[in-house]
């Protein structure tokens, strides 16, 4: 009986060991993703703000940019909060 104890006791303690290194490698990937789409997002916002005429570049950067850039920090953000 003392036997079966320790061994899940291991069993649980490896599991503990390997959910952890599992939360923190998606928390860096949620953090970097957070990251890339901060910089996108204020490079959209950059290049809206310095075009000088509105054409069809205009409103792929203001509304496809802009859209991945934000859809990344929701992305990462969650990874983080998970």
């Amino acid at each position: 009986m003392e036997n079966l104890d320790t061994d899940m006791l291991e069993n649980n303690l490896e599991m503990d060991l390997e959910n952890k290194t599992a939360r923190e490698a998606r928390t860096q990937k949620g953090f970097k993703l957070l990251a890339i789409g901060a910089v996108i997002l204020f490079l959209g916002c950059i290049t809206n703000l310095t075009m000088p005429i509105s054409n069809e570049y205009y409103h792929f950067i203001l509304y496809g940019i802009t859209s991945i850039g934000a859809a990344m920090v929701v992305w990462g953000l969650y990874l983080i909060m998970e």
